[in-house]
């Protein structure tokens, strides 16, 4: 979509984003539920640190404005599609004779 605005992305720092916060709470949360995991969750919280950002939220407005872009997924969705990724090749990033694998030596 970039390539096809070029004279108005060209030097713009654009977010593809959901522009919606989502805690680290809530992250694990999820992942948890999706992924079915058994584990106990134990959430506790650091000390004070002065320079911690506490809040963020990537702003998708440039790539709606420039791009016409908007998310189409959830962020639900789209954790739940990335874990099925992950969990179909699984097995070939654990497998050492693999032919992903090979490629590193």
């Amino acid at each position: 979509m970039a390539a096809g605005k070029e004279e108005h992305a060209l030097g713009q720092v654009i977010n593809i984003a959901s522009g919606q916060e989502i805690s680290i709470r809530e992250l694990i949360r999820t992942v948890h539920k999706l992924t079915k995991s058994k584990s106990t969750l134990r959430f506790g919280a650091l000390p004070y640190r002065p320079t911690e950002i506490w809040r963020m939220c990537g702003d998708n407005t440039r790539a709606q404005d420039i791009l016409k872009w908007r998310p189409l997924i959830s962020f639900e969705q789209g954790l739940a599609k990335t874990i099925e990724w992950y969990q179909k090749y699984l097995k070939v990033y654990q497998d050492k004779q693999s032919q992903l694998n090979l490629l590193c030596d």
